[in-house]
């Protein structure tokens, strides 16, 4: 599954790996980097490999943000119909709120969100270059722009809306049916149980303040594409209109 975060993914992973056929790993990646942070970084065949081999004898392996969705076209070709990516995604709005509550719980953390350099390259860089030094600008501008990885993921993925997995039991029978190529089609009592279970690991819970200020809306009309706006658009999401040039 891929995601950039904030998504109810670590529910997702959690979800997914509570069913008896289902192997699960949830951002793996993130802390093998942080307790082997010397070592070199693992491909993703090669990742995915290693995946496929702990999971002997599930019918189902996988994980919640382990894979670069770049490589998504790679991984097609490697793995044929083994490999089934899906991408969550959630309302832009509350999903950037999440992603800035969990950017002040590690105070913007450089050490963590490290190359935001990039931002320089972006199209709409040179309207808000002014708020770039200011690291809680830099990294709001940052979340801005997570939010245009919907485009590359609607190319390569098959998408599916948090609001659905985590409330309707039929949307998640969708995904497993998916993932498995059909495998693990029918499994209702599972679904059904599982959208009953709480949040996990939530950043936003109702402590952050809104979008307010006029610099951030500078920032999401100039870095929000609008492709980006479209596909929010088309999978029944609504964008606010300070958002919208």
């Amino acid at each position: 599954v891929v995601s950039w975060g904030c998504a109810a993914t670590k529910w997702v992973a959690t979800t997914l790996n509570s069913h008896p056929e289902i192997f699960c790993l949830h951002n793996l990646r993130f802390f093998q980097e942080c307790f082997t942070p010397n070592q070199p970084r693992v491909d993703d065949i090669t990742y995915l490999s290693i995946l496929q081999n702990l999971a002997r004898g599930y019918v189902l392996a996988g994980d919640v943000h382990g894979i670069d969705r770049a490589n998504v076209p790679l991984l097609k070709k490697h793995f044929g119909e083994r490999f089934r990516p899906a991408a969550v995604v959630r309302d832009p709005y509350r999903r950037l709120l999440s992603q800035l509550s969990l950017f002040e719980r590690f105070e913007s953390d450089e050490g963590i969100w490290f190359g935001l350099e990039y931002l320089k390259d972006l199209p709409g860089f040179a309207a808000v270059s002014q708020y770039y030094a200011d690291p809680y600008r830099r990294h709001f501008m940052h979340a801005a722009n997570l939010l245009n990885a919907v485009v590359e993921e609607r190319q390569h993925c098959r998408l599916f809306r948090t609001e659905d997995l985590t409330t309707r039991p039929d949307s998640l029978m969708q995904l497993v049916d998916y993932l498995s190529g059909g495998k693990l089609a029918q499994q209702q009592h599972w679904a059904e149980e599982s959208v009953s279970r709480p949040a996990v690991n939530a950043h936003n819970t109702g402590q952050r303040r809104g979008v307010t200020e006029a610099g951030q809306f500078v920032v999401l009309r100039a870095l929000v594409r609008p492709e980006t706006r479209q596909d929010y658009t088309d999978l029944g999401y609504t964008i606010p209109k300070e958002w919208i040039p």
